[in-house]
């Protein structure tokens, strides 16, 4: 739910490919406890930002830390 970037009737998320931030335009589902369905946009193996998203634009490089990291 972190990930997702409302913008207007829209929703996006930074999607990671190559290290590089892409936006990525998503559909959500059904929202519960802090969990969203995406019912399209994204697959299942992809790679999210989950935090620090006002400071990223289109190709900008990311680390990407697992989920465990603290």
């Amino acid at each position: 739910e972190e990930a997702i970037i409302p913008q207007g009737t829209d929703h996006f998320v930074y999607k990671v490919i190559a290290g590089k931030a892409t936006m990525t335009q998503i559909k959500p589902g059904i929202r519960r406890d802090g969990v969203v369905e995406i019912l399209s946009g994204l697959s299942a193996t992809d790679t999210v930002v989950t935090a620090g998203q006002l400071k990223l634009h289109d190709g900008a490089t990311v680390n990407v830390r697992s989920a465990s990291a603290d």
